[in-house]
C-alpha cells in the first residue's frame, strides 16, 4: 500500500514534466526550440511540479494518520472491552464470596423452614455461577454438596469448613486471574 502511494506520488511529481515532454515530441519542436521553452517557462514547471508532489504527499501525510488513528481506536476498544470483563468478574467474584458467606451463615444455625429455602437458593446461585470443567469449582460444588447432606452439627460443621476451604481456593484462582486480566490492560496502556 505504502509502495503504491509512493509511486503515484513520484508519478504526480513528474507529470509537469511528462506533459511538457509530449508537448515536445508532438509539436515537433526541435531540441534547440524545446530547450527554450523549459528555460522560458522552467519557474513555472517547477511551481506546478512542486505544487502537485506537496499535494500528494498531503494525502499520503493524510492517509498515514487515519490508519494510526483507526489502528489506535481498534486498540483502544480491544483494551475498554478487556477492563469491562474484569469489571464483570470482580462483581462476580464479590457476589459469589457475599453468596458463601450468607449459606455457611445460614448453615450453622439453621432452624427454620425458610432459612433452609434460603439456603437452598443460594446453593443453587453458587453452583449456577461455577463452571463445571474447572476442578476447584468441581471441588466446591462437591463441597455444597456434602453440606446439604449433613444432618449432626458436628459432620455439618467439617462440610461447611471444608466449602469455605475450597471457596477460599477458588475465589483466589478468580481473583488471581482478574489481576492478570488487569496487568495485561497495564501493559497495553490503561492504568487500572
Amino acid at each position: 500500500m505504502i509502495y503504491q502511494v509512493y509511486r503515484d506520488a513520484v508519478s504526480f511529481a513528474f507529470f509537469p514534466f511528462a506533459i511538457t515532454i509530449m508537448v515536445f515530441w508532438v509539436s515537433g519542436l526541435t531540441f534547440l526550440e524545446f530547450e527554450g521553452f523549459i528555460r522560458k517557462y522552467s519557474g513555472t514547471l517547477i511551481s506546478l511540479g512542486t505544487l502537485l508532489l506537496v499535494s500528494v504527499l498531503t494525502v499520503f501525510a493524510a492517509h498515514l494518520s487515519s490508519q494510526a488513528a483507526e489502528k489506535t481506536a481498534k486498540n483502544n476498544r480491544r483494551i475498554q472491552a478487556e477492563l469491562k470483563v474484569a469489571e464483570f468478574r470482580q462483581k462476580w467474584i464479590t457476589d459469589m464470596r457475599n453468596d458463601i458467606a450468607e449459606l455457611v451463615g445460614l448453615s450453622f444455625h439453621s432452624t427454620k423452614e425458610e432459612d433452609f429455602a434460603k439456603a437452598y437458593e443460594l446453593s443453587m446461585k453458587i453452583e449456577l455461577r461455577l463452571n463445571p470443567t474447572e476442578e476447584l469449582a468441581k471441588s466446591v460444588s462437591n463441597c455444597l454438596v456434602e453440606v446439604s447432606k449433613k444432618s449432626n452439627d458436628v459432620e455439618r460443621y467439617k462440610a461447611i469448613s471444608n466449602l469455605v476451604l475450597e471457596s477460599r481456593k477458588y475465589l483466589k484462582s478468580e481473583w488471581s486471574r482478574l489481576k492478570y486480566e488487569l496487568e495485561q490492560a497495564q501493559i497495553l496502556g490503561i492504568p487500572s
